[in-house]
């Protein structure tokens, strides 16, 4: 069993790759067909082999010589962010440059795994210049919540209900994930509303910092945050989240009294696409946190996507047998000569 290959553009060549620590080997576990065009391989020609049949010789030793085969080393993602251009080599022995980006999965039979996005890049340069046109519409109506220093719930929603307005009108992936402090009411029972703020600006900042330049991230309300994902897929999204939960793990919360104070936080996330309104988004959202803190169960630091526009299958109209209306005026000629 493997992870999925995530849903990126369509122009992008995907290859999912094992770093199998075992064997001491960069495996390829898929491809898409982009990157099929690109290498002249199938899939299936590639499948469990070493990613070395597929890169260029340079790139090959620097992963030989780098990437350690074991814990705590590193490993393939960490030497990729430092390279520059991913060099492929097609079947017929031609070596090719691409701007990329690795993408960390979820590990797997205790293996790193990872997806290697080969970037088009003319698509790359329009997209690059659309971003900057929609953060600086974001920032034409942004209000800032004085209590926070973040954009407020009004702000927020204009970014989304834009975000969704082009995510419907153009190749666009984006997703919204609303935040909660699962320990606010706790830390502003014992230490005061003041300490229960600083705690917000303190997830806050932790999430900031890992976000990327296009990303968003605002104020809801004062226990809970929305961020928007630009240029990501409801199966990525779960694996950002999972990291910024990780971080704050990392990181606790300085309480008054100079405490480290550990606190935990739960994430609901939709993908942004269809037939709804920003609204319907973030109540559901919320409503689905709130309904999972209700139960009073362990629900703390959940990660669940939440469903706002059921994504149906096709019918094949064809195959349905529908009772087709005689027109009135034909039948009356036949039965009325």
């Amino acid at each position: 069993m493997m992870p999925s290959l995530a849903a990126y553009r369509k122009s992008d060549a995907v290859i999912m790759v094992c770093q199998n620590n075992a064997k001491r080997q960069i495996e390829i576990s898929a491809l898409n067909d982009v990157a099929e065009n690109i290498l002249g391989f199938k899939k299936e020609e590639l499948a469990q082999k070493p990613l070395s049949m597929v890169i260029s010789h340079a790139l090959d030793s620097t992963i030989q010589e780098y990437v350690e085969y074991a814990d705590d080393a590193p490993d393939l993602g960490e030497v990729l962010k430092k390279v520059r251009s991913f060099g492929v080599r097609n079947r017929q022995g031609n070596e090719i440059p691409y701007n990329f980006k690795i993408v960390r999965c979820d590990p797997m039979d205790r293996n790193p795994w990872f997806q290697i996005i080969l970037l088009d890049e003319e698509v790359q340069k329009q997209r690059t210049i659309f971003r900057n046109v929609l953060q600086e519409n974001f920032k034409g109506h942004e209000i800032i919540d004085t209590n926070t220093g973040l954009p407020n719930r009004s702000s927020l929603m204009k970014d989304l209900q834009l975000t969704l307005f082009h995510a419907n009108s153009r190749e666009l992936n984006a997703c919204f994930a609303v935040v909660e402090l699962d320990t606010y009411n706790e830390v502003a029972r014992v230490y005061g509303d003041d300490a229960g703020l600083q705690l917000h600006k303190h997830v806050a900042m932790l999430i900031k910092q890992r976000l990327r330049s296009d990303d968003t991230i605002g104020t809801l309300d004062f226990r809970t945050l929305g961020v928007i994902l630009m240029e990501t897929s409801g199966e990525s999204a779960r694996m950002v989240l999972n990291r910024l939960r990780w971080s704050m793990g990392q990181t606790p919360f300085i309480a008054p009294n100079n405490q480290p104070l550990p606190f935990t936080v739960s994430m609901a996330y939709c993908r942004i696409e269809g037939e709804t309104t920003e609204v319907e988004m973030t109540e559901k959202c919320e409503a689905f946190l709130k309904s999972q803190s209700l139960k009073k169960a362990n629900t703390d630091n959940l990660i669940s996507e939440v469903i706002v526009v059921e994504r149906r299958k096709r019918k094949d109209r064809r195959k349905e047998n529908r009772k087709v209306e005689m027109d009135r005026r034909r039948q009356d000629r036949r039965n009325n000569p």
